[in-house]
């Protein structure tokens, strides 16, 4: 490889004694997924897993210092290069290389093209090609179009009214947040920030949230910086809207204004409290059709709808889940100020609360436990009575 503005680059060292490093996993599964291993030495598309990571060394750039220099200033870029790409991972421009070589590998790129087509034809048609053949199988979400949602759902106005409601406390969340990541004197707000806010909030739980967490971080970002600059690992406070819109979207069921109407409660923290206390008590069958039923998720809801039940919830879980204000070494937030009234900081802050849809969705999954429990033991229990009556017996009951 020739150097990168003039700092002297290095592939990785691939050898028996050396095996290919661990985050080349992620780079065969892109090539599993797209259906470009082939093991058939007489096809014209022979490529294997050995191939692959070969491509992967090959392209796998490691900027090494450039003691010739005597320019402070350039050799401190330089430095910051070889922080933020990574070794033994690919960066953007690394993977998009590391691609064609494949569709050069599989189409013989290289050779001349056919006659009447110019070799830049011939490449483009190969990629083409490689796009149909291959691209084409990666999973929906893989392929999914960043301003589709964008279009679709985020930018009304209906949405701007809700998030403009709550600006105030989010954008102090935010900066507190970034002011505790600070680096060289610069504050940041890194994915791990953005993932305890929504664990504070109770909207994220288990691994398909931890996905639609760093889907929505990573598709969030209404700016596109190139993953060799630090801000590329981080959100704007614009940014950090349109990913808590993003999660909100995909990963928050809410309940149907029907559901909401009758319980007798508007909010939803409100609403899951009552719905547990009256869950928990009383008949347990009944309990099941009535959790089943209001519990069921609100297909038809728009992102503005979404966003006007979540919002004062997550906010609500956010402020209990701090004990009331948000408070840092730095900055204190007023969470309570419009956010929690006088009967529900007397009610839920320093107590155990369950306001919660997972702690509804426990109750629920556990009084069907006991439903099914009991059935099979009924079950049991006749068929041990028709066999006794079979044989003569008194049978058990």
């Amino acid at each position: 490889r020739g150097s990168r503005g003039g700092a002297a680059t290095r592939p990785a060292n691939l050898s028996a004694a050396n095996p290919p490093p661990r985050r080349s996993r992620s780079w065969l599964e892109f090539l599993k997924d797209t259906d470009c291993f082939d093991d058939d030495k007489n096809s014209s598309g022979f490529f294997t897993t050995e191939h692959a990571q070969r491509v992967f060394v090959q392209c796998n750039v490691e900027v090494a210092a450039d003691t010739s220099n005597n320019d402070a200033g350039r050799r401190t870029a330089i430095a910051k290069l070889a922080k933020a790409n990574a070794d033994d991972s690919f960066c953007r421009y690394e993977f998009i290389e590391a691609v064609l070589r494949v569709v050069d590998a599989k189409y013989d790129v290289g050779d001349s093209p056919p006659p009447g087509t110019t070799r830049e034809d011939h490449l483009l048609d190969c990629v083409r090609r490689f796009k149909d053949e291959h691209l084409s199988k990666l999973p929906k979400d893989a392929l999914e179009e960043v301003d589709d949602f964008r279009k679709r759902h985020l930018y009304f106005e209906s949405v701007d009214k809700v998030l403009w409601r709550h600006d105030r406390l989010l954008k102090e969340i935010y900066k507190t947040y970034a002011d505790l990541n600070m680096h060289a004197g610069r504050s940041s707000f890194p994915f791990e920030s953005f993932l305890k806010f929504l664990q504070g909030c109770s909207i994220y739980a288990g691994a398909e949230a931890h996905v639609t967490a760093r889907r929505a971080f990573v598709l969030g970002r209404t700016r596109f910086v190139d993953n060799i600059d630090a801000r590329f690992k981080e959100l704007t406070y614009v940014s950090f809207l349109e990913a808590l819109c993003r999660f909100v979207w995909r990963e928050v069921q809410v309940p149907s204004q029907k559901a909401l109407e009758e319980v007798g409660e508007g909010e939803l923290t409100n609403f899951y409290e009552k719905l547990h206390r009256e869950s928990t008590t009383g008949d347990a069958i009944r309990a099941i059709e009535r959790l089943r039923r209001l519990l069921a998720p609100d297909r038809d809801a728009s992102l503005a709808r979404k966003l006007e039940l979540v919002l004062p919830y997550a906010l609500q879980c956010f402020s209990i889940s701090c004990g009331g204000d948000f408070v840092t070494k730095l900055h204190t937030v007023k969470m309570n100020h419009g956010v929690l009234s006088e009967a529900q900081k007397a009610r839920w802050l320093g107590k155990s609360v369950k306001l919660t849809r997972a702690a509804c969705e426990h109750v629920l999954a556990l009084d069907e436990f006991k439903a099914l429990a009991h059935a099979t033991d009924k079950k049991d229990m006749l068929a041990e009575m028709v066999e006794l009556a079979e044989v003569g017996g008194k049978g058990v009951w």
